[in-house]
């Protein structure tokens, strides 16, 4: 059974935080909260760790797994030819549940793309995700804490009790803020494309933007 410890969502404790990152160090996956929903935490640069994600959550491994990370410095390294319009929404939307999907760099694992050459990623707002990135030092696994094709929880009760067996350590934070995800957005080019409605709305964007953006559930 994994290690489960109580702490602050809003005012983390830094030996906690500590502890969560020594487990992603060494390879274990751990479960965290978010300002949406549980996440499910992997180091992005450990293929091991990666694959064993995959069959945790018995994903399909032609779907890119999303990032989490602290600042669009950190992101920079992961990703190239980002366009004006996707800087654009960094700087309105970040810190925030909006989840912004670029061309990868070959520092992203094809395990993390999918083959698909594309990377997701979002800087929360939720103070102990922005700690544990900033403590871990490089970008997390953000997939929800849930075997594929179930919802995603909000709280730690709800969370399958078969993932949770293989799990180190799991973070309660008590009930998440939100139980809709982030809104995805595939941002290639300076005409953005929706993947997933969200918490944000996307009449709110076009707002924001200016112009309409391409509607799709597929990209």
């Amino acid at each position: 059974m994994p290690e489960l410890i109580r702490i602050n969502i809003d005012k983390p404790e830094r030996d906690i935080v500590s502890t969560a990152a020594e487990s992603l160090k060494k390879g274990e996956l751990v479960i965290y909260p978010t300002e949406t929903l549980y996440g499910l935490a992997a180091d992005c640069s450990s293929e091991k760790a990666l694959q064993r994600l995959f069959d945790v959550k018995k994903r399909d491994r032609t779907k890119p797994v999303p990032l989490i990370a602290s600042t669009m410095e950190m992101i920079n390294e992961y990703t190239i030819n980002v366009s004006g319009t996707a800087k654009r929404l960094a700087e309105e939307f970040w810190p925030g549940p909006l989840t912004l999907i670029f061309r990868a760099s070959e520092n992203v694992s094809r395990i993390v793309t999918g083959n698909t050459h594309t990377v997701g990623f979002r800087v929360p707002s939720c103070r102990l995700c922005l700690d544990l990135v900033e403590t871990f030092g490089r970008p997390i696994t953000a997939t929800s804490a849930n075997i594929s094709g179930e919802e995603g929880c909000s709280r730690i009760e709800d969370i399958n009790g078969e993932l949770k067996n293989y799990i180190s350590l799991i973070l309660d934070g008590g009930e998440t803020n939100e139980i809709v995800p982030s809104t995805v957005l595939a941002v290639y080019s300076d005409i953005p494309v929706m993947v997933r409605q969200g918490v944000i709305n996307i009449d709110r964007i076009e707002e924001f933007l200016g112009f309409r953006i391409v509607k799709s559930n597929t990209v």
